[in-house]
């Protein structure tokens, strides 16, 4: 979100609500989760068609298209945003990348709190 430097075309992190809509967070939190086949412990990862599903079920009702972006700039401004969060630093001792502690904590951490049921089903952990 907007830090009052990066993304000013976004709301700030206190204007969102990641857990407004479990349901469209255990289906993003389900493809991040979702191991690769041939490496059961790596999972596939962010996606970025899921990410702007997510942002938009989580963004203020009245968020509203920027007169200085079309829909396609504004779409790309989101994935940029997600981007940038999702793949903060390079934590090479762990072999991870590592998001930023805004993003850590209202997107993922909160959520699993929030929306304990349909964490267990994105990561298909039993209840």
């Amino acid at each position: 979100m907007s830090d009052g430097v990066r993304f000013l075309d976004l709301p700030p992190w206190s204007q969102m609500n990641f857990s407004r809509n479990c349901t469209v967070w255990r289906d993003w939190m389900s493809v991040i989760a979702t191991p690769i086949a041939t490496n059961p412990e790596d999972s596939v990862g962010p996606s970025i068609p899921q990410g702007i599903e997510l942002f938009a079920a989580a963004a203020p009702a009245n968020l509203s298209l920027p007169a200085n972006k079309t829909e396609g700039e504004f779409y790309a401004t989101i994935a940029e945003w997600y981007t940038y969060n999702i793949f903060y630093t390079w934590d090479a001792a762990a072999g991870q990348w590592n998001q930023t502690p805004d993003f850590y904590q209202r997107v993922l951490i909160e959520p699993m709190a929030a929306c304990p049921d349909e964490y267990c089903e994105a990561t298909n952990q039993d209840k």
